[in-house]
């Protein structure tokens, strides 16, 4: 129930804000009029302040359409009574016609400047100056600052300019506030993307390392298996080659006991007993040696 009527007071809040952007410009305007009549009855009868104040109202269309022949026109009568500020306005109005230039202007534009410093209807054109960058770079805190000092000093346009420029800089300061805001945002966004960039190349990396130990490990195993199966090849040739050796070795000693043993088993033939020679006699170093393993008669 709360929530229901909160919804329905912000609405009705919404509504009357709306509604006075579209009342308030109209009471205004009202306003305006009556007092650009009434500065328009005492403009005719010769009044200098009036014909000063009308020439501006047709000037920023106040009460009036905007016809700046017409605000000319009235300046040129108030400047013909000395008005000094009638006269600053109507070298204003001519330079926004024709175009501001230094060499014809710059004498204007200095004593505009320095009149700044007193009087408050030139504080309030040289703060229109800065508001619409017109010979100055455009400048809204300056603008406001000169609106503000001049309205001190009475002057009633200053006001509704003063106005106008702080619901401008308001605004600016909204949409600066809402861009910091985006950026603060859009900042930290991007520090988290690339922090999880980061964290996913980092993932990346130590996968790849990973995988690379694993090949690596791998084949350092595949040649330790391929040196080791080497060798042993290799050591079983050897072995087969002195089992060899050593096989040749026992035959030819076998093969040379034999033929020893034969021919001292096997007498020569012959047919005379006499010339039969004597058997030899049986050498004991014979038995002596590697060799004598081999011989029958050495067991």
């Amino acid at each position: 129930m709360k929530f229901k009527q909160l919804l329905f007071l912000k609405k009705l809040l919404v509504f009357a804000c709306l509604l006075s952007v579209y009342i308030a410009p109209a009471q205004a305007y009202n306003f305006s009029a009556g007092v650009f009549q009434f500065q328009q009855k005492l403009a005719a009868k010769g009044d200098a302040q009036a014909q000063y104040k009308l020439a501006y109202m047709y000037e920023t269309g106040q009460g009036i359409k905007v016809d700046l022949d017409k605000a000319m026109e009235w300046y040129q009568k108030a400047a013909a009574q000395n008005h000094p500020d009638a006269q600053m306005r109507l070298t204003y109005i001519s330079i926004k016609k024709d175009g501001y230039r230094s060499a014809k202007h710059s004498g204007w534009l200095k004593k505009l400047q320095k009149d700044a410093a007193n009087s408050g209807e030139a504080m309030l054109l040289l703060g229109t100056l800065y508001k619409n960058g017109f010979i100055f770079r455009k400048n809204l805190n300056k603008a406001a600052k000169l609106f503000k000092s001049a309205a001190n000093k009475n002057v009633t346009s200053a006001e509704a300019e003063l106005e106008s420029v702080n619901a401008i800089l308001f605004t600016q300061q909204n949409k600066q506030k809402a861009r910091d805001k985006q950026k603060k945002l859009d900042s930290e966004k991007r520090k988290k993307d690339q922090k999880k960039q980061l964290a996913s190349q980092q993932k990346t990396d130590e996968e790849r390392k990973r995988k690379q130990a694993i090949q690596r490990a791998e084949r350092e195993r595949i040649a330790a298996e391929k040196e080791r199966l080497a060798l042993a090849m290799e050591k079983q040739k050897l072995l087969e080659e002195k089992q060899r050796l050593q096989e040749k070795r026992k035959a030819l000693l076998l093969k040379q006991a034999q033929a020893e043993q034969a021919a001292l088993s096997t007498p020569p033939e012959t047919d005379n007993e006499e010339t039969k020679p004597e058997p030899k006699k049986f050498d004991k170093n014979i038995c002596k040696g590697k060799k004598a393993r081999f011989l029958t008669i050495c067991r």
